[in-house]
């Protein structure tokens, strides 16, 4: 599965959702995680703290020519609400 970790942009709101260490143990287990640069820092984790944990930055996930745009995660995210797991078998194992 593909996790994205994006940098909070609301006033005074410094948490990040996945830390490096939790962002490890993803990878471990077989996922691919991005993380937006930058989207630790409030919280006191450095962008050199997820490449170590073995991310990739979301700029050059994108460079590599692959790309999710914000109406196919809505849409995808849709059709996981709505519980269609045949339309996203990778969620499950």
């Amino acid at each position: 599965m593909l996790i994205g970790i994006p940098k909070e942009v609301k006033d005074f709101e410094y948490r990040v959702s996945l830390t490096p260490d939790g962002a490890r143990l993803l990878r471990q287990q077989g996922h691919q995680v991005l993380v937006e640069p930058s989207a630790g820092q409030g919280s006191g984790f450095s962008d050199e703290a997820y490449r170590q944990a073995g991310l990739q930055a979301w700029a050059e996930y994108q460079a590599t020519g692959q790309h999710v745009t914000h109406a196919e995660a809505d849409a995808w995210l849709a059709k996981l609400e709505a519980g269609d797991a045949a339309e996203a078998p990778e969620c499950h194992d």
